[in-house]
């Protein structure tokens, strides 16, 4: 059976050398991470909602979207686009008949600016949270709930943007997390879950492949006060290059 997005998502970030890190101060954020992870054995992967957790007291329930930074439709984003054309090419150009080594690089046609990471994540935030009802309703009618039921919801957002998401803080480069960007910010809070969990294959000198950031409803306070002053950063623009090739290796 194929895998969902979310199932790739979690055996992609939440296994493994894994960085997590709590977005804001209050101490209870740190024992409800805890909490999470350490039930995550016990996980159901669904549709309708992505997945969910029974706990004693309450269902967890977790949906899984993607962003990206790059120019996005409802029919995807265009670096998802660009990736599989991409794909195809090179997939062509393996399939020649020749002993020759080769090295092939293309560049993606995309993109790459802050007013679309804001535009993508807005649409894909408030299309979720309109189905959070749905999504309880759902759970009720196949008997993993009932009506007296107690809900939690997380979150989950993936940045599928190539080579990642950055900014210019201090001269330096560094990640550019949708809680940094008060436009983002303004709706989350505005239509607020229980949590929230990023994910970003780029770790930024940290001993670890991937990070995934986390922070609950009552964190927000302080990431609007943050966000107010990263108003003026903006996105690192930049335009990927993909570089593949082949090596022809004789034997006997």
């Amino acid at each position: 059976m194929e895998l969902s997005e979310f199932e790739i998502c979690f055996n992609t970030y939440l296994q493994g050398n894994v960085h997590f890190c709590v977005a804001t101060k209050p101490k209870n954020n740190l024992t409800k991470l805890d909490k999470i992870l350490s039930n995550l054995s016990n996980i159901i992967f669904f549709d309708r909602p992505d997945g969910y957790i029974v706990f004693k007291d309450y269902i967890l329930i977790f949906e899984h979207f993607e962003i990206s930074a790059s120019n996005s439709n409802r029919k995807g984003s265009q670096i998802r686009k660009e990736e599989a054309r991409i794909d195809r090419k090179f997939n062509e150009l393996f399939e020649e008949k020749t002993n020759q080594n080769k090295i092939w690089s293309e560049q993606m046609d995309v993109e790459i600016s802050t007013e679309n990471l804001v535009s993508n994540f807005n649409r894909q935030y408030l299309n979720h949270y309109r189905k959070i009802e749905e999504y309880k309703k759902h759970l009720i009618k196949e008997g993993v709930a009932t009506i007296d039921t107690k809900f939690q919801v997380c979150f989950c957002i993936e940045d599928t943007t190539t080579l990642g998401s950055f900014s210019l803080v201090n001269y330096k480069k560094s990640t550019l997390r949708i809680i940094d960007i008060k436009e983002c910010l303004e709706t989350i809070i505005k239509n607020k879950v229980d949590y929230l969990m990023l994910f970003n294959t780029f770790s930024h000198g940290l001993n670890a492949d991937k990070v995934v950031y986390f922070t609950s409803k009552t964190g927000l306070k302080e990431l609007i006060l943050n966000s107010n002053a990263m108003q003026s950063i903006k996105m690192l623009p930049w335009k990927p290059n993909i570089l593949s090739g082949r090596y022809f290796i004789p034997y006997d």
